[in-house]
């Protein structure tokens, strides 16, 4: 189940702390593009480097959205 399908049909009492593991989940995986990102730069083959860059931009992109569409439905049930 993805974390805003959780958001929508979770416990009122506990929707702030769905929204804020939304939040960490992202800061984390964005701590991690860190890491690949200087990773990568070592990587001679220009072709797989740019591949993986793609990807990564991609998954970045995703996870971004999902964070965005779990806060905000934390926030609209917090507000009613």
């Amino acid at each position: 189940m993805c974390t805003h399908s959780l958001a929508e049909s979770a416990n009122k009492n506990v929707i702030s702390d769905l929204g804020i593991g939304a939040i960490l989940f992202e800061a984390a995986a964005q701590s991690a593009l860190l890491t690949i990102e200087i990773n990568l730069a070592s990587l001679k083959d220009l072709e797989l480097r740019r591949g993986y860059s793609d990807k990564l931009s991609s998954l970045i992109g995703d996870i971004g959205e999902l964070k965005s569409r779990a806060v905000q439905i934390a926030r609209d049930r917090i507000v009613g």
